[in-house]
């Protein structure tokens, strides 16, 4: 099976879906400097799942480009959606983009906050919660986030594959201890008695996880 060819053909195809150019209009907005972003078919993929799901309360740890926060919202109607970014510049971008794009000024509610210091006085639950912080972070999140899931939530990890270096035999030792934390978090989640838990080949690697 070819499977580079495979992934070029599905990703073209997705390409031609009239969400590729909002998109881009989010990845480009403002763009004076590089912000890591979700890949297009993890957009389209947080979409789908929460125009099925339809979760009430939805946290992410991680706005980033804002790409996932506002696919993620795009056809799905919260009571409450909270959004962490500890970038100050990410977060005044933030700020602009959202007033730009998303429904209304206040179904987001993006906060210039450290996850875990979010996370250690937060007395709210979810329905969804979304992780795309630092990855050698992934493993300290874990009982973090078991804490605030609701029975029937949905917790979904993207970038578990790193761009592929959780499978690299010869990494450059900048990376090792991060995979190796990484590599640990897949590992943890996978044998995790109280969640039920599939990984996906989408974008960067999706682990998708709900309460047992």
């Amino acid at each position: 099976m070819d499977i580079d060819n495979i992934e070029k053909y599905i990703q073209s195809l997705n390409q031609q879906n009239e969400k590729y150019q909002y998109y881009e209009k989010i990845i480009n907005f403002q763009n004076d400097y590089f912000i890591p972003a979700i890949r297009f078919d993890t957009a389209l993929f947080l979409d789908f799942i929460c125009t099925i799901y339809q979760p009430k309360s939805i946290l992410e740890i991680g706005f980033g480009s804002g790409a996932s926060a506002l696919f993620i919202n795009k056809n799905c109607h919260p009571k409450i959606f909270i959004s962490l970014e500890r970038d100050h510049n990410r977060y005044i971008r933030g700020q602009a983009l959202l007033k730009e794009f998303s429904k209304s000024n206040n179904d987001i509610q993006l906060l210039n906050q450290d996850a875990f210091e979010f996370l250690n006085t937060n007395q709210t639950t979810f329905d969804f919660v979304f992780l795309d912080a630092v990855k050698r972070d992934y493993v300290q999140y874990l009982p973090c986030i078991k804490k605030i899931l609701n029975p029937k939530a949905v917790f979904i990890a993207d970038n578990i594959l790193f761009n592929n270096k959780v499978i690299n035999q010869n990494l450059e030792k900048k990376y090792q201890t991060g995979v190796k934390l990484l590599k640990d978090f897949n590992q943890q989640i996978t044998n995790d008695q109280h969640l039920n838990t599939v990984f996906l080949n989408i974008g960067d690697g999706l682990s998708i996880s709900t309460l047992k």
